[in-house]
């Protein structure tokens, strides 16, 4: 099944509140607008009992386009489902917070069907990636293809296929792919998809590398530091800093400090030095980790023309954050791969997967360097 055949019966652009290009691309059906959730029928593949199956075997999920009942009409069956707003082919380039969304529901959803349902999807194209309604969250649809799998192998490429078909999109007109022996020209293309900032492209290149080398399933990536809020982020950041000042010349402050993330003499960039307010700081990572909690704990104390460039991080961590990594944009990803072998500490917990042996096998020096 086509996630949007190419007619409405008996409604107009109004009808569907959409614009005009996705109105003539909406489900081939009738719509049922007296339901808190509109439904449309939906003309099924040629051989639609797998695909029926599958449905009724997943039953309700956020992320998995819900189906209502199957209908007949003469020799064709028709499947009613929810109506969605569009694909992410035929939608805008996601903006950078509606990105993280999307990735975020992407990884969920995958590790629902592959851990959970150890159900391989077959055949996953950004045709079959849609935007709710509310353009809040992301659904799967198109089962045809889809089949129960045990095979954990089998799993793993099913998920390398999709990460294939999804962020190698900006490449199409160019029939090329990502090279996974480039990581900063992943980097790069992944900065391409969206509005996303140099840092955060890093960090998504750190998740999405496993998936396109076939190294992991997804569960366990819901807790990567890419889909953590800003403020969250500041906390992680507070974790590293008291673990590290407790523990110091420890294992993680050596892997930490055994690559050159920062540049020489980082206190002079920005209005690093003038935040200072008289405390020491080594040139190394932990403190500049300490410089960025000291800060969010004492802004009020600092000059208001620094105040106003960094925002506050409780009103607006986001900003916040982003005037640091701006400066450095590996710092995150960096310290997050740095720290993993003390995920289980009390105050990191949160932030790590339980299990990611896939995290050694991520080249993150090439991905800042890009």
């Amino acid at each position: 099944m086509r996630a949007f055949p190419r007619k409405v019966k008996g409604h107009n652009e109004t009808d569907l509140n959409l614009t005009g290009v996705l109105a003539q691309q909406i489900f081939c059906g009738t719509l049922d607008l007296d339901h808190d959730r509109i439904k449309v029928a939906a003309k099924c593949s040629s051989l639609p009992e797998n695909e029926i199956g599958i449905f009724r075997l997943i039953g309700c999920h956020p992320h998995l386009v819900h189906l209502f009942e199957v209908t007949k009409e003469g020799d064709e069956t028709f499947l009613v489902l929810e109506l969605c707003r569009g694909s992410l082919d035929q939608l805008e380039p996601l903006e950078g917070n509606n990105f993280k969304t999307f990735v975020g529901d992407f990884v969920q959803v995958v590790s629902h069907l592959h851990k959970t349902m150890k159900l391989k999807h077959g055949h996953l194209t950004l045709d079959h990636l849609l935007m709710s309604k509310d353009y809040n969250r992301l659904k799967i649809c198109s089962f045809s293809r889809a089949r129960v799998c045990q095979n954990l192998n089998e799993l793993r490429s099913d998920l390398q296929q999709m990460a294939m078909s999804i962020f190698n999109a900006p490449l199409r007109e160019r029939q090329e792919t990502v090279p996974l022996n480039n990581p900063a020209f992943l980097v790069q293309i992944l900065s391409c998809r969206s509005t996303l900032s140099k840092s955060d492209s890093i960090m998504l290149a750190s998740l999405v590398h496993p998936l396109l080398a076939g190294h992991t399933l997804a569960e366990g990536l819901e807790n990567h530091i890419f889909l953590h809020r800003p403020e969250d982020v500041l906390r992680f950041i507070d974790g590293c800093k008291d673990f590290l000042m407790s523990r110091r010349n420890s294992s993680a402050e050596q892997r930490l400090e055994s690559s050159s993330v920062l540049g020489s003499n980082w206190i002079q960039r920005g209005y690093l030095d003038e935040m200072r307010e008289g405390r020491r700081y080594d040139d190394s990572v932990r403190d500049l980790l300490r410089l960025i909690r000291n800060k969010s704990e004492h802004y009020n104390s600092m000059p208001h023309y620094i105040k106003n460039c960094l925002g506050h991080p409780l009103v607006n961590p986001a900003h916040f954050l982003d005037y640091f990594t701006g400066l450095f944009p590996g710092l995150i990803t960096w310290t997050w791969h740095c720290m993993y072998q003390d995920r289980n500490e009390a105050n990191l917990q949160a932030f790590y997967p339980v299990e990611g042996s896939y995290l050694t096998q991520v080249p993150i020096e090439d991905m800042i360097r890009a």
